[in-house]
């Protein structure tokens, strides 16, 4: 892909691992999907009280500090739902397998050599299989992750 490049995300995949990282297979008919990464960090206000003569409230009105203090991780996404649990990682998409750790890999524009790719270990958190009169049934499913995440070149 050419720099500056707009990419669809009609191309996305995410495929599914074990612990012991054999592929569950991909998730079927993907059809949208979050990856959202978070820090958390602690502010340390320059404000403070008079006193012991260090200039204490002379000193307020300055640029607060912030420290890193940790990193978070989550994926979310949605297909299509697969009752006989035959297509791709459906088998361990159900709901009964919430709390179930995973390994994910995430590519967000094919899975051909020199894209990109993020891997991580994660939780299952939340799996929802909604219904309706009409239209198709459409799965959610949420991951958290357990440790780094990391982006690499697909080889």
């Amino acid at each position: 892909m050419p720099a500056g490049e707009r990419i669809r995300g009609i191309d996305g995949v995410i495929e599914i691992l074990n612990e012991a990282s054999a592929s569950q297979g991909e998730i079927p008919c993907l059809s949208s999907w979050e990856l959202s990464i978070a820090a958390a960090t602690q502010t340390v206000p320059t404000l403070c009280m008079l006193s012991n003569s260090d200039g204490g409230s002379a000193a307020a009105g300055g640029w607060d500090r912030n420290y890193l203090e940790s990193k978070s991780w989550s994926l979310t996404a949605e297909f299509a739902w697969q009752e006989d649990d035959t297509a791709g990682a459906a088998a361990a998409l159900d709901p009964i397998d919430v709390g179930s750790r995973v390994q994910t890999l995430l590519y967000p524009n094919t899975k051909d050599v020199g894209k990109v790719e993020y891997r991580g270990f994660a939780i299952i958190t939340d799996i929802g299989v909604p219904s309706e009169a009409s239209g198709e049934v459409r799965q959610t499913i949420s991951f958290t992750g357990d440790d780094d995440l990391s982006r690499a070149l697909v080889t």
